[in-house]
């Protein structure tokens, strides 16, 4: 009996876990803008170079050759030490580093992954509308007249409250609110910031 609990715990863990890594890279923010960038340019510099290489093994140009030269004669007239080169070099050094540094670091998540029963199946909600219900749950505490959250790298909610002395109003919205994001099972966890102001 208890080996089947054990067998069933485990089961149910591997399960959650199964589920929450394939909703996460589902709803994963894309480096569109940067990778179209990337590929457009590398396949127009490949273009231009396959184009000119067929053309040569045909006796032709696909850049005029004067073109070809008068940058040639440009570049070989350049001295290392002219400013253009330095600003050059610098310009790409930077474009690079800007385009690791946008491929390294994290983007804001559009939607937020949430766990579901099917290992299968991934579900999201926006931002929006966790923080709404985060609200929600918030404005179900007797004592609660208003709620405002914002869902960043944590979660910050702000209650109002008509009691001049709010007692553990506090820690029956902290309660409300995590077991609201119980239901939910958003796959990203994040602290709750609650702080309580007094309205007429």
């Amino acid at each position: 009996m208890a080996e089947t609990l054990v067998t069933e715990l485990f089961g149910d863990t591997a399960l959650r876990r199964q589920t929450r890594l394939r909703a996460e890279e589902e709803f994963q923010p894309r480096r569109t803008v940067a990778a179209l960038f990337t590929a457009a340019a590398t396949a127009a510099l490949c273009a231009a170079a396959a184009a000119e290489i067929v053309a040569r093994r045909h006796g032709m140009h696909a850049v005029p050759p004067e073109f070809v030269e008068a940058i040639a004669a440009d570049l070989r007239a350049t001295p290392w030490a002219d400013p253009s080169v330095a600003a050059t070099g610098w310009g790409m050094l930077l474009g690079g580093l800007a385009l690791l540094a946008h491929a390294v670091w994290p983007a804001r998540r559009p939607m937020e992954a949430i766990g579901a029963a099917d290992p299968g199946s991934s579900a999201a909600l926006s931002r929006d509308a966790l923080a709404r219900s985060v609200e929600n749950a918030a404005c179900g505490v007797a004592g609660v007249t208003g709620a405002h959250a914002v869902i960043g790298r944590r979660i910050e909610l702000e209650i109002a409250t008509g009691y001049r002395n709010p007692g553990n109003l506090a820690d029956l919205v902290r309660r409300a609110v995590m077991s609201r994001l119980g239901e939910i099972e958003p796959v990203r966890d994040r602290p709750l910031a609650l702080s309580v102001v007094w309205r007429r």
